[in-house]
């Protein structure tokens, strides 16, 4: 067939117009060819990208392609990026892609390879649930399905931490990066704890908290430092995090480079020294509803009774009983007082876009 020849000699545009002439799933099974030549290139924002584009057949076959694409990309660390692509709007999404390169795939920023890597997820499993009885036949596909869940989860809460930043919501986007937390044996770990102490830290003359919050993510995150920088002297203690669901980082391996300059974390470690006195080292606690038990304000489940929460679609914290709202759209629910602000100014539902109005 033609289309073979084309996809043989890598001529993927005359492959997709051809394969638009069979219908969707010819389209879907050569966009999912060209993401998988991508993936053995490691060019895996640029597989996202393809999926975005032409879509993906929602079936277990695809799996395998969906769970390296996202281990990658969640596994990257972000880029210093230009004016030119990928940047978040204070009122919509990314723009997905930037200048094309030699090959005529455009540039695709990490922000906007977690946006779209989380709509790629989101429609392949809609698809899945919709033909349930058929697609999963095994406890490994279920398995898989429920991993696929877990990945666009965390690239919705990148995705809107930087949608957040560009909005100057920086209440939700310190949130957003606590929240993250929770997969950091996903995310580049040094990075992680970085960014939850840079954005606790834009907010530590608002209130103790905050600054208390700083403290202790710096504080993991120059034990990384230390630790990648010579693995036999690293000495991390977990004690901060006991009670937390936060990954031990005995849990994970360490990254091999570190993701900052050492004078960035030079800078960090001094403003540490200077600061510690000034507060106390502990992360924000809230009161369980259930138990009436103090637990790390983040937690998705009270680390004393083990009571449940849904996670916030806005801020990816736990959505408590008496602020709870709920999308018109999709039905994700979100904390009151949060999904009020980020829809009063986006007007909009973070995890479905579908249009929604403040909710008192």
């Amino acid at each position: 067939m033609a289309v073979d020849v084309y996809a043989q000699a890598g001529q993927w545009d005359k492959v997709l117009e051809l394969a638009r002439q069979q219908g969707p799933a010819a389209v879907h099974l050569y966009a999912a060819n060209h993401a998988a030549k991508l993936v053995s290139e490691g060019r895996f924002k640029a597989a996202v990208s393809i999926l975005a584009q032409h879509g993906c057949e929602a079936a277990p076959s695809v799996f395998p392609l969906l769970r390296r694409v996202s281990q990658e990309v969640l596994a990257m660390s972000e880029e210093k990026l230009g004016d030119d692509a990928g940047a978040a709007s204070a009122t919509g999404g990314y723009q997905l892609t930037g200048p094309a390169g030699a090959d005529g795939l455009p540039f695709v920023s990490l922000p906007a390879a977690m946006d779209a890597l989380k709509r790629v997820l989101l429609a392949v499993l809609a698809g899945v649930t919709a033909n349930n009885s058929a697609a999963i036949t095994t406890a490994e596909h279920a398995a898989a399905v429920t991993e696929l869940r877990r990945f666009a989860s965390v690239a919705h809460l990148f995705a809107t931490r930087e949608k957040a930043k560009a909005s100057g919501a920086l209440p939700i986007a310190a949130k957003l990066s606590m929240a993250l937390l929770r997969a950091s044996n996903l995310l580049p770990v040094d990075r992680a704890f970085l960014e939850a102490g840079n954005a606790c830290r834009a907010l530590s003359d608002k209130a103790p908290a905050w600054h208390s919050n700083a403290l202790v993510f710096y504080n993991r995150f120059i034990d990384l430092h230390d630790a990648i920088s010579d693995p036999e002297m690293g000495n991390i203690t977990n004690k901060d995090f006991e009670g937390t669901d936060i990954p031990s980082p005995y849990d994970m391996p360490l990254p091999s480079r570190h993701c900052v300059p050492s004078a960035l974390a030079e800078e960090v470690r001094d403003w540490v020294l200077e600061k510690i006195a000034d507060g106390e080292q502990r992360l924000a606690q809230r009161r369980c509803e259930n138990c009436n038990k103090d637990t790390y304000a983040a937690n998705l489940a009270c680390f004393t009774c083990r009571a449940k929460h849904d996670e916030c679609v806005v801020t990816g914290w736990p959505v408590l009983k008496a602020t709870a709202v709920q999308c018109g759209g999709c039905g994700k629910k979100a904390n009151r007082l949060d999904w009020n602000e980020w829809v009063d100014a986006k007007k909009a539902c973070p995890w479905c876009d579908a249009a929604q109005k403040p909710q008192y």
